[in-house]
């Protein structure tokens, strides 16, 4: 059965997608057969693989809303050999519409296929609704990326309540595996500030890996490839090629 690991933090612009895209990346670099889920209606990690949504006949929506769709036609492979479930713009609506007791849906949805991969990573999205809860549901690890900002340094406390709540009622095996430092300006009061206060805190929780910020992972994104093989000697390709070794 597939390790699942969930990349969220409850902020947008905070690097979840950055960061889930680069360490599903990074695991299959490592030899590991990884499943990217993006579960996130804004559909960025597709877009971060290189792929349209809208031009594919298939994406994850299907999977909540059209019985006859299967997960292996949803899957698609990118240009450099991660396969992805696609995210689209319609899984807002089906948020919109979901109910208490589709919590543990994907799951079942996930399900037929787990034993064909690895590891799966899933991509949340910044929102209130169901879906962060959907994918907490599942995971066996959590990455939470911290955003060196106070805004994003707020959300913790919050996100780690949640993941408890979730531990105690919805899934036993769950885990926070660490916390990411990103989007660092490395000579900046405030980013110095807000990783060295989330240490304070979680010591046991921060990992001693942290990805700077830097035009490069925008440069990656705009051309529809991972940072990780975009430019693998960049600061960023390398701190998420340790976090995979983590999981490796």
């Amino acid at each position: 059965m597939a390790r699942k690991i969930v990349v969220t933090i409850p902020k947008g612009g905070a690097g979840k997608t950055t960061t889930a895209v680069n360490l599903a990346t990074a695991l299959q670099l490592l030899g590991q057969k990884t499943l990217l889920v993006d579960l996130d209606p804004g559909a960025d990690a597709t877009l971060s693989v290189g792929l349209n949504a809208d031009e594919l006949p298939y994406n994850i929506n299907h999977l909540f809303t059209t019985r006859h769709v299967q997960p292996e036609e949803v899957i698609t492979a990118t240009s450099f050999g991660l396969d992805i479930m696609p995210g689209h713009r319609s899984l807002g609506d089906t948020e919109a519409g979901m109910q208490p007791s589709q919590i543990g849906i994907l799951r079942s949805l996930i399900g037929p296929i787990e034993d064909q991969y690895d590891v799966i990573v899933i991509d949340t999205p910044n929102s209130k609704g169901y879906l962060p809860i959907v994918a907490l549901a599942v995971a066996n690890d959590v990455v939470i990326p911290l955003q060196a900002q106070f805004l994003a340094f707020e959300k913790l406390a919050g996100l780690l309540k949640k993941i408890d709540e979730v531990k105690q009622g919805l899934n036993d095996g769950i885990r926070v595996d660490g916390i990411l430092p990103v989007m660092i300006r490395v000579r900046t009061n405030m980013s110095n500030a807000v990783v060295q206060q989330a240490k304070a805190l979680y010591p046991h929780l921060v990992y001693p890996i942290q990805v700077n910020d830097s035009t490069k992972h925008s440069e990656a994104t705009t051309a529809g490839v991972p940072i990780v093989i975009y430019e693998p000697g960049q600061q960023g390709s390398l701190a998420y090629m340790k976090l995979a070794e983590r999981f490796n």
